[in-house]
């Protein structure tokens, strides 16, 4: 009989510090092990980039900002960073906290939709977290469902933590707009904001949008926005307004459909300016049942012209080609 492939990483010592135990899990661009601290007895995740992408300077890059971002934000809704290096056939690893739960991707899969309760706390959590990380100049721009994590705490689940700062961008000044180039961090079109859309320049209500698009999505079991290729979900994040949420799901407060409205305003002008702002509408809400004055967004809006087709042509996709799975 032939031996079993056995991980050549399972119980390497990395950093001097963390013996790696477990494979738990596989993605895209790494493979997450558990690991605990030599010293400590502290249980840790390993993530770890695959092979071919450590040879990858865009993918190394984006590694790196995820480990840098994080670790400069300090809130107990984003994950703590323990360090970051290499393995020793060469690919970087990074050592964070070691999560139990499920992330709100496998929550919708499963629930469809949330009642307006559960919405409510899970945005008011990512809102915390987005709170901290503009308030040094980060911008997220890769906020959907799987990148929310629903996390068990003390015994009690639903503790948010936020994922995946890959595509975090620093902006240049407090309220000044941060440049991006869709590509190098294209994500997944039903979330992205139509600035992104676009391919214009983007700051923190960008973050807003993206979590108006998954508020959209917990209550009625659908991204506002879908379709079967790229370039038709990105042309209706810029010239289409969303179904109104009293048409998809009975029920919904006033003070609820006023705050995902105005998330979702195509103009960020017209959006929360801040996180602090829409986190405060929330609270209000879900205590009070009250909207507050100032937070109604306008029900019409006028929708600038499309202008999708020089962004899809910039990142060298063709309008045919299919959104991302996930």
């Amino acid at each position: 009989m032939r031996e079993a492939l056995v991980d050549p990483l399972l119980g390497k010592l990395l950093g001097e510090r963390f013996v790696v135990q477990e494979l738990i899990g596989q993605g895209g661009s790494g493979t997450i092990y558990r690991a605990e601290h030599v010293t400590l007895r502290r249980k840790v995740a390993i993530k770890v980039l695959h092979t071919e992408l450590s040879r990858d300077d865009l993918a190394v890059e984006r590694f790196r900002r995820e480990a840098t971002t994080v670790a400069e934000i300090d809130n107990e809704h984003i994950v703590e960073i323990h360090d970051f290096g290499r393995t020793p056939d060469g690919r970087l690893y990074l050592a964070m906290e070691l999560l139990e739960g499920e992330t709100l991707d496998a929550v919708l899969e499963r629930e469809k939709q949330l009642s307006i309760e559960r919405a409510a706390d899970i945005l008011i959590q990512v809102g915390e977290a987005l709170m901290e990380a503009h308030a040094i100049g980060y911008v997220h721009r890769d906020l959907r469902p799987r990148n929310i994590y629903l996390a068990v705490r003390r015994g009690k689940a639903n503790f948010i933590k936020l994922l995946d700062f890959g595509l975090a961008k620093l902006v240049e000044t407090e309220g000044q707009a941060a440049s991006t180039s869709l590509g190098m961090t294209f994500g997944d079109p039903r979330y992205m904001s139509p600035e992104q859309a676009r391919g214009d320049r983007i700051d923190r209500r960008a973050d807003v949008y993206q979590l108006g698009c998954v508020a959209y999505e917990m209550l009625t079991g659908a991204p506002p926005f879908g379709g079967n290729r790229v370039f038709d979900i990105l042309t209706k994040q810029v010239t289409e307004v969303p179904l109104p949420l009293p048409t998809q799901r009975r029920g919904v407060p006033l003070w609820m459909e006023a705050a995902v409205t105005k998330m979702l305003a195509k103009d960020p002008e017209n959006r929360f300016a801040t996180t602090t702002r829409m986190v405060e509408a929330l609270r209000r809400g879900l205590e009070t049942g009250e909207v507050m004055e100032d937070e109604v967004a306008r029900r019409r809006e006028s929708i600038p012209p499309p202008s999708v087709s020089r962004v899809m042509q910039r990142m060298g996709m063709q309008p045919s080609a299919e959104p991302p799975r996930t």
